[in-house]
């Protein structure tokens, strides 16, 4: 089989609001036959509510940061400033993948990238993400659209948790940590981003090739 290309968008901090634009243009653009593409950006903070929000979501409501929902799969969530979100723009069929196939890629490429800083991340049964320990590290949360995929992952690199202890991420009664708690100094968000789009690359197909393209 010939490589693929899948294309990388580093795309800077951006609102929640702006970022589900450029992945719906990038949908567009994938849906019209365009290689598919992974969006890597921070958001501006921001709590988001999957397909299955729950009512007691909220510990403490902090009416500083804004809600939005979404129509990614999971419940409750925070992004802010220092975390990895990587969407990724992918036609199943295409690529002749699933769901469970690609979820299983996702974590695979953050446990890879958690090892490379000499952590133990894994996954528990049952439990959508990557967690070291009793601590959740990244988060998952995927929709399909005409079978092509939005959304995506969020890797905890040096953001600030405390918006996170006001809820029950992911709907469970879990702490999060990030690299920089878990002892990584310095970790740069963009680098990791195109680590994560990397890992991911390889793990999809094995003989693909990942294109850089200018920021957005």
């Amino acid at each position: 089989m010939s490589a693929r290309i899948l294309r990388f968008r580093e795309c800077g901090r951006v609102s929640y609001e702006h970022g589900l634009d450029l992945q719906r243009r990038a949908h567009d653009e994938v849906r019209g036959g365009s290689a598919p593409i992974l969006l890597s950006l921070e958001h501006e903070p921001v709590y988001t509510l999957g397909r299955r929000d729950a009512p007691d979501r909220f510990k403490e409501r902090d009416e500083s940061i804004p809600i939005f929902k979404t129509d990614r799969g999971g419940e409750i969530t925070f992004h802010g400033p220092g975390q990895a979100v990587v969407y990724l723009i992918l036609p199943l069929d295409a690529w002749r993948l699933t769901l469970p196939n690609l979820v299983e890629a996702i974590e695979q490429a953050i446990i890879d990238v958690a090892a490379s800083f000499g952590l133990l991340a894994e996954r528990k049964e049952g439990w959508r993400g990557v967690f070291v320990g009793a601590q959740k590290l990244a988060s998952i949360g995927l929709a399909v659209h005409r079978d092509v995929t939005m959304h995506g992952l969020a890797l905890n690199v040096d953001n600030d948790l405390a918006p996170f202890h006001k809820i029950h991420p992911c709907g469970l009664p879990i702490e999060m940590c990030s690299l920089a708690t878990l002892g990584v100094a310095g970790p740069d968000r963009a680098a990791i981003g195109r680590q994560l789009g990397e890992r991911l690359a390889a793990l999809l197909r094995a003989q693909l090739e990942i294109e850089a393209e200018p920021e957005a």
